[in-house]
């Protein structure tokens, strides 16, 4: 059975498949990250690029849904979010992250219904990076 992704491991993932680095001092500090832990270094860069929003928690250990996951892939490419025409049908015009998904959908080939909404298992995790890779980067 393949356990939920959190939002720190999503991080560290997008890091690694972009190369992402952090630097010394992080430039935006979250509440709920010990100024003690090294992830506090990469959630810092992650705002610093436009990846994240600045939000006072960070949740490292919530969960991290598709949505999230192409939205973060997206604007660490720094893809230009297109808001039309509509990939996925089960996206509705009101959803914010459609135009992220549909540059996701624009440079992984996919469309259909995409399940923005669904928490993210390490299995679909591993196909939504490969994916990326393999046509995205």
């Amino acid at each position: 059975m393949s356990r939920d992704v959190t939002r720190k491991e999503a991080v560290l993932l997008v890091s690694r498949l972009f190369s992402i680095y952090t630097g010394e001092q992080p430039n935006y500090t979250f509440s709920d990250i010990s100024a003690n832990d090294d992830f506090r270094l990469m959630a810092s860069r992650f705002v610093d690029l436009g990846i994240l929003a600045k939000q006072a928690k960070f949740r490292p250990q919530d969960t991290v849904t598709k949505g999230e996951l192409a939205t973060m892939l997206v604007r660490a490419s720094s893809l230009t979010p297109v808001s039309n025409p509509n990939f996925y049908t089960d996206v509705p015009e009101t959803n914010t992250l459609r135009p992220y998904l549909n540059s996701y959908a624009l440079q992984t080939n996919t469309s259909g219904n995409f399940y923005p909404a669904n928490v993210l298992s390490r299995a679909t995790t591993a196909e939504m990076l490969y994916g990326w890779a393999q046509r995205g980067k």
